[in-house]
């Protein structure tokens, strides 16, 4: 330590504490470097502080040399300074000091605040500005909270790799960041999730406007995004939240919009829902656990099918098994409104396998009757990776004696994706087996060559989405020739699904589509009520092959 007794001395103290944890030099009036200054702090004499000299040579080459460590270390923040203290023979001696800890400390803080990948505020930004909006919110000054899940970075991650997910998460960050207003906010809160403080809301009508915002955020992040050779599409869930009063906390403000969250996965994905407070009752998610578990005791589940047609002729040459739960009222209850909640709470795998089991013994039935009529059944992600798949699906044949090419599983790509290592694995076992294999809903979400080329699949769905816009989107008719094409040149056939308009099944026949499906078809029925020959269907197929060649 310096002697304490004089004045001098303990303004330098005071000076150097100022600069404690810094690197320093000494020099001596003609701008010699000495040595460290942290070297000889015991040993400096008590002495008067003056004015910094002009600043000599080597002080301005090491100042020089610390600018350049500390733009290394850490960019523009750092502070540099010098300081002269006079000795009894009128010698001066000069100190400077780079302060690295203060580019740090500025580092850190603004590493806490604001994401380094996108850029955007973090969680702890996003919850500070949301508390101090709250303050001042009212019926006039509403405040609304967007929480938004892509959803799928994990399975990106694991099937494309982390390079391509940092790529996605950058660009549904800047498109988020153009769907918001002068008064609003986006931030990036973990992972996949985002939030948008929304400030600019309508008092006559916040929560119209709250809704607005977040299916055009929908929308938006639905738009292809073309990374590489992927085209990838994000079926984003949006949960609103609206405040009109001052005092709540910005902790349950995102809570609730985090429920609201939930509730749009559990419809489905690729939609937005307002906060509900009757959904944060636990005594509902159990009551519904409750009942789904006892439907299956009571073996409340019965399969419809829907007609596949092969397109040239309208031959039928399969159908579609679609589970149904008829619930205590007696109503059918159609598969998107349970199918999306048993896959959250774990019941989707032993529904799944009464599915396969229900599927089978119809195909062995139309089997024996002589009717070549493959059942196609749709797999879950969990089905496929968290089960003992293969060996429930041999199980199922050997019972009811059914022929392995009578049975074909559909696969969406999302749950392709989900574990690709063991995905391609199942899909060869089962291929192996002799089941047929279709990738569902092709089109909607990844769209990857490798998709097609790695999985043992022999059939390609094209999506309804696609099919909707053939005849007023020009993007959509593209888009389905490609896979066509591509399917075609691999050596698959494809299937497209939701036609319901003849020009859809002419425009699906000139671009070469093998098979369809669709209400225009034949809606999903009972197998009592199943045409087995399809003959309505060839009324529809053999002119619309007829019309397609003539427009070729």
């Amino acid at each position: 330590m310096l002697p304490q007794g004089m004045e001098g001395g303990r303004r330098v103290q005071e000076r150097m504490l100022e600069v404690a944890l810094r690197a320093a030099v000494l020099h001596d009036a003609t701008g010699r470097t000495l040595r460290n200054l942290g070297d000889l702090v015991g040993s400096l004499p008590p002495v008067p502080l003056a004015e910094p000299v002009a600043t000599p040579p080597a002080l301005a080459a090491d100042l020089a040399l610390a600018d350049a460590v500390g733009s290394l270390l850490s960019g523009p923040h750092a502070a540099a300074s010098a300081l002269s203290v006079v000795g009894p023979d009128g010698a001066a001696v000069t100190y400077s000091a780079r302060d690295v800890f203060a580019t740090l400390a500025a580092a850190l803080a603004h590493s806490s605040l604001f994401d380094p990948l996108t850029g955007l505020p973090t969680r702890r930004w996003v919850l500070d500005e949301m508390q101090r909006r709250l303050a001042t919110a009212s019926p006039l000054a509403p405040i609304g909270l967007l929480q938004i899940e892509l959803g799928q970075l994990k399975d990106i991650n694991d099937s494309l790799g982390y390079e391509l997910g940092d790529a996605l998460i950058k660009e549904a960050a800047r498109r988020l960041r153009a769907t918001i207003g002068e008064q609003d906010a986006v931030g990036r809160l973990v992972g996949d999730e985002f939030a948008i403080i929304l400030g600019g809301l309508s008092p006559e009508d916040p929560i119209g406007c709250a809704v607005d915002l977040a299916r055009r955020a929908v929308d938006l992040l639905a738009e292809g995004i073309r990374l590489g050779e992927h085209e990838l599409q994000l079926q984003a869930s949006v949960g609103v939240c609206v405040v009109d009063e001052a005092g709540a906390s910005a902790e349950h403000v995102l809570r609730r919009a985090d429920s609201a969250m939930t509730r749009a996965k559990v419809s489905g994905r690729g939609r937005a829902e307002l906060y509900d407070p009757n959904s944060d009752r636990p005594v509902d998610r159990l009551s519904l656990t409750l009942r789904l578990r006892e439907a299956l005791a009571a073996d409340a589940f019965s399969l419809h099918f829907q007609p596949i047609h092969r397109l040239r002729d309208g031959a039928l040459v399969g159908a579609e098994a679609l589970v149904r739960w008829q619930d205590e009222t007696g109503r059918f209850v159609p598969p998107d409104e349970f199918i999306p909640y048993a896959e959250t709470v774990g019941l989707i795998v032993p529904i799944g396998a009464m599915v396969l089991d229900a599927a089978a013994w119809q195909a062995g039935r139309w089997q024996a009757r002589g009717l070549a009529l493959p059942v196609s059944v749709n797999l879950s992600p969990q089905q496929v990776v968290g089960s003992d798949l293969v060996a429930e699906v041999r199980a199922a044949l050997s019972r009811h004696g059914v022929s392995p090419s009578m049975l074909r599983l559909e696969l969406t790509e999302t749950a392709a994706v989900t574990d690709f290592p063991t995905t391609r694995q199942r899909l060869a076992e089962l291929r192996d087996l002799g089941v047929g294999l279709s990738l569902d809903d092709f089109g909607t979400g990844y769209s990857s060559l490798r998709l097609l080329r790695e999985l043992a699949v022999d059939d390609v769905k094209v999506d309804r989405s696609f099919v909707a816009g053939l005849d007023v989107n020009g993007a959509d008719a593209a888009m389905v020739r490609l896979v066509v094409e591509t399917a075609h040149a691999l050596g698959l056939t494809v299937t497209a699904e939701g036609v319901e308009r003849t020009d859809q099944l002419t425009a699906l026949a000139g671009l070469g589509c093998d098979s369809v499906q669709g209400f225009l078809l034949g809606r999903p029925v009972q197998v009592a009520d199943f045409d087995v020959l399809g003959e309505a269907a060839r009324a529809l197929c053999e002119p619309a092959t007829a019309r397609a060649a003539a427009n070729a």
